[in-house]
């Protein structure tokens, strides 16, 4: 295949820039994966992972809350602000809930995946936190009429209402709710955490295969580019030096130089024209010594075939034959009038100059 020299610079030129620009994309989309792994973890499983503990902070303030309200003796007013934290956090509870679920700029959450265990896990715990507040509902009502009561006078009826309903709401209903709450919650944690270590593995894994990817892709792009500079530089430097070695042979008198050059380049034209201009010389060489020696054979009417050339080295063998023309033509009329002269006639005077 006839391939120039310039394309094959430019070929070679070109191939080795697509082999760092393939580098370079495979650097940069792995660099990427990283990243987005690195933005997961920032973005969506940590602030999982500080959600599911804000609601678990909540729900044991809440529970610590409706235990304080429990324990009041008297105080209406000391009732009434334990009942207002544990409203205040239960609406906080519900609103972190609905963040995790639906995703809040302000609490940096993003909505978790539909129909995912994140998802799932955030939906029992409002259901179980639904439950809880229907005991803590029950549990204040239960201990507003046993304060009125006891704030009327009436300590027969608040003792009656001390007794095994409120140890039940206390200790069994409202621990009983906060399990429900709380399972989920802490499932919440363990499943952020694993998200998150499978984001950090991934992560690793794709820095480690970025590192594998690109070392590999630089090895194989020097290697190539080596490949590539070694085949042009061969290809350029080896018909040179033949075609130098011939030249100094040739200047040297030596005509008969063979050229192994194949190549269908620019190179490998100037061989054969190289070679052809050998021939050429050779030709004028054997043409120069059949006229020598036809000339030593007294053969002077023999010429050189001007025909078999070109352009000036055509000049050249015309340009011999014009010589010995020159020369010749005058001897023979010497030897003509040599012989007439032996022959008792005087020709006439020559005239030609």
């Amino acid at each position: 295949m006839k391939i120039n020299i310039g394309p094959k610079l430019i070929g070679g030129f070109l191939i080795v820039a697509a082999l760092v620009a393939f580098a370079a994309f495979m650097g940069i989309s792995k660099v990427g994966s990283v990243s987005e792994q690195t933005d997961i973890i920032a973005l969506n499983r940590l602030p999982q992972t500080q959600a599911a503990m804000r609601l678990q902070i909540l729900q044991k303030a809440c529970r610590v809350n409706l235990l304080e309200l429990s324990l009041v003796r008297t105080n209406m007013e000391q009732w009434s602000q334990y009942k207002e934290r544990y409203e205040a956090r239960a609406e906080e509870f519900d609103a972190w809930a609905q963040a995790l679920l639906n995703g809040n700029e302000e609490f940096g959450l993003q909505a978790c995946r539909k129909g995912g265990r994140i998802e799932v896990l955030t939906k029992e715990a409002q259901t179980g936190f639904a439950g809880f507040v229907g005991v803590a509902e029950e549990l204040i009502g239960h201990k507003r009429q046993l304060l009125e009561l006891v704030n009327a006078g009436r300590m027969d009826a608040a003792e009656a209402m001390t007794d095994e309903e409120l140890r039940v709401l206390v200790r069994e209903e409202l621990r009983d709710a906060s399990r429900l709450v709380e399972e989920p919650i802490e499932a919440i944690d363990v499943r952020a955490e694993e998200q998150m270590d499978v984001a950090v593995k991934t992560a690793h894994a794709t820095k480690s295969s970025a590192n594998t990817t690109l070392l590999l892709t630089l090895v194989v792009a020097v290697g190539l580019a080596v490949g590539i500079g070694v085949f042009i530089a061969r290809s350029i430097t080896g018909p040179v030096t033949q075609l130098r070695d011939a030249s100094l042979q040739m200047a040297q008198g030596n005509t008969d130089v063979q050229l192994t050059v194949t190549s269908q380049d620019e190179l490998g034209e100037l061989a054969r024209a190289f070679e052809e201009m050998g021939e050429n010389i050779r030709g004028i060489v054997t043409e120069m010594g059949t006229l020598a020696e036809a000339t030593v054979e007294g053969k002077l009417d023999v010429r050189g075939d001007a025909a078999k050339f070109g352009g000036d080295f055509a000049g050249i063998v015309q340009g011999v034959n014009n010589t010995l023309d020159a020369v010749i033509a005058p001897l023979n009329v010497m030897a003509e009038y040599v012989d007439r002269v032996s022959k008792g006639d005087i020709p006439e005077k020559i005239t030609d100059e």
